[in-house]
Protein backbone atom coordinates (compact mmCIF):
# COMPACT_ATOMS: atom_id res chain seq x y z
CA UNK A 1 0.00 0.00 0.00
CA UNK A 2 2.82 2.44 0.80
CA UNK A 3 4.06 2.07 -2.77
CA UNK A 4 0.72 3.35 -4.07
CA UNK A 5 0.95 6.80 -2.44
CA UNK A 6 1.92 8.54 -5.68
CA UNK A 7 -0.91 6.93 -7.60
CA UNK A 8 -3.39 7.80 -4.86
CA UNK A 9 -2.36 11.47 -4.94
CA UNK A 10 -2.66 11.47 -8.74
CA UNK A 11 -6.21 10.10 -8.57
CA UNK A 12 -7.06 12.55 -5.78
CA UNK A 13 -5.79 15.52 -7.82
CA UNK A 14 -7.73 14.48 -10.95
CA UNK A 15 -10.92 13.98 -8.94
CA UNK A 16 -10.39 17.32 -7.22
CA UNK A 17 -10.04 19.14 -10.53
CA UNK A 18 -13.22 17.47 -11.77
CA UNK A 19 -15.20 18.39 -8.65
CA UNK A 20 -13.95 21.98 -8.55
CA UNK A 21 -14.84 22.50 -12.22
CA UNK A 22 -18.31 21.11 -11.51
CA UNK A 23 -19.01 23.26 -8.44
CA UNK A 24 -17.76 26.39 -10.17
CA UNK A 25 -20.26 25.82 -13.00
CA UNK A 26 -23.17 24.46 -10.97
CA UNK A 27 -23.12 26.07 -7.52
CA UNK A 28 -20.37 28.59 -6.87
CA UNK A 29 -21.25 31.04 -9.60
CA UNK A 30 -19.36 33.96 -8.06
CA UNK A 31 -15.82 34.27 -6.77
CA UNK A 32 -17.04 35.09 -3.26
CA UNK A 33 -19.29 32.00 -3.18
CA UNK A 34 -16.40 29.88 -4.46
CA UNK A 35 -13.96 31.25 -1.87
CA UNK A 36 -16.40 30.78 1.01
CA UNK A 37 -17.23 27.22 -0.09
CA UNK A 38 -13.60 26.23 -0.44
CA UNK A 39 -12.62 27.76 2.90
CA UNK A 40 -15.57 26.14 4.72
CA UNK A 41 -14.86 22.72 3.26
CA UNK A 42 -11.13 22.91 3.88
CA UNK A 43 -11.18 24.30 7.40
CA UNK A 44 -13.94 21.95 8.55
CA UNK A 45 -11.43 19.14 8.00
CA UNK A 46 -8.10 20.93 8.49
CA UNK A 47 -8.69 22.34 11.96
CA UNK A 48 -9.77 19.01 13.52
CA UNK A 49 -7.00 17.13 11.68
CA UNK A 50 -4.28 19.48 12.88
CA UNK A 51 -5.70 19.58 16.41
CA UNK A 52 -5.78 15.79 16.53
CA UNK A 53 -2.22 15.64 15.17
CA UNK A 54 -0.98 17.96 17.95
CA UNK A 55 -2.81 16.01 20.66
CA UNK A 56 -1.61 12.61 19.43
CA UNK A 57 1.98 13.69 18.75
CA UNK A 58 2.45 15.36 22.12
CA UNK A 59 0.79 12.38 23.85
CA UNK A 60 2.96 9.98 21.90
CA UNK A 61 6.09 11.93 22.82
CA UNK A 62 5.23 11.58 26.52
CA UNK A 63 4.81 7.81 26.14
CA UNK A 64 7.88 7.22 23.95
CA UNK A 65 9.94 10.34 23.18
CA UNK A 66 12.49 8.68 20.87
CA UNK A 67 10.44 8.69 17.62
CA UNK A 68 9.47 12.33 18.25
CA UNK A 69 12.99 13.71 18.79
CA UNK A 70 13.22 17.01 16.90
CA UNK A 71 9.73 16.57 15.42
CA UNK A 72 8.04 18.82 17.96
CA UNK A 73 10.69 21.57 17.94
CA UNK A 74 8.91 23.96 15.56
CA UNK A 75 5.37 22.74 16.20
CA UNK A 76 3.77 26.21 16.26
CA UNK A 77 5.43 27.30 13.01
CA UNK A 78 4.59 24.01 11.32
CA UNK A 79 0.95 24.09 12.36
CA UNK A 80 0.68 27.78 11.42
CA UNK A 81 2.17 27.25 7.96
CA UNK A 82 -0.25 24.39 7.32
CA UNK A 83 -3.25 26.33 8.62
CA UNK A 84 -2.39 29.09 6.13
CA UNK A 85 -1.59 26.56 3.36
CA UNK A 86 1.87 28.04 2.75
CA UNK A 87 3.49 24.73 3.67
CA UNK A 88 4.50 23.77 0.12
CA UNK A 89 5.25 27.07 -1.66
CA UNK A 90 8.30 27.09 -3.88
CA UNK A 91 10.91 24.73 -2.42
CA UNK A 92 9.56 24.75 1.12
CA UNK A 93 8.02 21.64 2.61
CA UNK A 94 6.71 22.10 6.14
CA UNK A 95 4.98 19.08 7.60
CA UNK A 96 2.56 19.45 10.49
CA UNK A 97 4.41 17.27 12.98
CA UNK A 98 3.90 13.59 12.06
CA UNK A 99 0.97 14.21 9.68
CA UNK A 100 2.88 13.42 6.49
CA UNK A 101 -0.06 13.16 4.03
CA UNK A 102 -1.16 16.71 4.86
CA UNK A 103 1.31 18.11 2.26
CA UNK A 104 -1.17 17.70 -0.59
CA UNK A 105 -3.54 20.31 0.81
CA UNK A 106 -0.90 22.99 0.23
CA UNK A 107 -0.97 22.01 -3.45
CA UNK A 108 -4.78 21.80 -3.54
CA UNK A 109 -5.27 25.33 -2.24
CA UNK A 110 -2.88 26.68 -4.87
CA UNK A 111 -4.83 24.83 -7.56
CA UNK A 112 -8.09 26.27 -6.23
CA UNK A 113 -6.62 29.77 -6.43
CA UNK A 114 -5.19 29.29 -9.93
CA UNK A 115 -8.51 27.87 -11.13
CA UNK A 116 -10.43 30.80 -9.63
CA UNK A 117 -8.01 33.24 -11.26
CA UNK A 118 -8.66 31.65 -14.65
CA UNK A 119 -12.40 31.04 -14.24
CA UNK A 120 -14.00 34.02 -12.51
CA UNK A 121 -12.60 37.26 -13.99
CA UNK A 122 -14.47 38.47 -17.07
CA UNK A 123 -11.58 40.20 -18.83
CA UNK A 124 -8.90 38.05 -20.45
CA UNK A 125 -6.16 40.45 -19.34
CA UNK A 126 -7.32 40.17 -15.71
CA UNK A 127 -7.37 36.36 -15.99
CA UNK A 128 -3.84 36.29 -17.40
CA UNK A 129 -2.42 38.60 -14.75
CA UNK A 130 -4.20 36.78 -11.90
CA UNK A 131 -3.09 33.34 -13.11
CA UNK A 132 0.48 34.56 -13.57
CA UNK A 133 0.59 35.98 -10.04
CA UNK A 134 -0.91 32.80 -8.55
CA UNK A 135 1.60 30.64 -10.42
CA UNK A 136 4.55 32.80 -9.41
CA UNK A 137 3.51 32.80 -5.74
CA UNK A 138 2.96 29.03 -5.65
CA UNK A 139 6.27 28.23 -7.33
CA UNK A 140 7.56 25.59 -9.74
CA UNK A 141 7.15 22.57 -7.47
CA UNK A 142 3.38 23.05 -7.39
CA UNK A 143 3.23 23.83 -11.12
CA UNK A 144 4.79 20.47 -11.96
CA UNK A 145 1.66 18.63 -10.75
CA UNK A 146 -0.83 21.24 -12.02
CA UNK A 147 -1.41 19.41 -15.35
CA UNK A 148 -2.60 16.35 -13.39
CA UNK A 149 -5.13 18.48 -11.50
CA UNK A 150 -6.17 20.18 -14.75
CA UNK A 151 -6.89 16.75 -16.26
CA UNK A 152 -9.86 16.59 -13.91
CA UNK A 153 -11.03 20.00 -15.13
CA UNK A 154 -10.63 18.81 -18.73
CA UNK A 155 -12.57 15.60 -18.11
CA UNK A 156 -15.41 17.59 -16.55
CA UNK A 157 -15.41 20.00 -19.50
CA UNK A 158 -15.52 17.11 -22.00
CA UNK A 159 -18.36 15.32 -20.20
CA UNK A 160 -20.37 18.34 -19.10
CA UNK A 161 -22.96 18.19 -21.88
CA UNK A 162 -22.83 14.53 -22.82
CA UNK A 163 -22.32 11.25 -21.09
CA UNK A 164 -19.38 9.32 -22.55
CA UNK A 165 -19.69 5.72 -23.63
CA UNK A 166 -18.80 3.24 -20.89
CA UNK A 167 -15.37 2.24 -22.36
CA UNK A 168 -14.38 5.90 -22.61
CA UNK A 169 -15.50 6.44 -19.03
CA UNK A 170 -13.25 3.63 -17.84
CA UNK A 171 -10.30 5.10 -19.72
Amino acid sequence: IAGMAGEAVTVFFVLSGFVIAYVARARDLTLSSYAISRAARLYSVVVPALLLTVILDFSGARINPVPYEGLLDDAVAGIGANLLFVNELWFVSIRPLSNIPFWSLGYEVCYYIIFAAAFYPRKLSTKCIAVAIACIVSGPKIQILLPIWLMGVAVYSMTRHRKPAEPIGWI
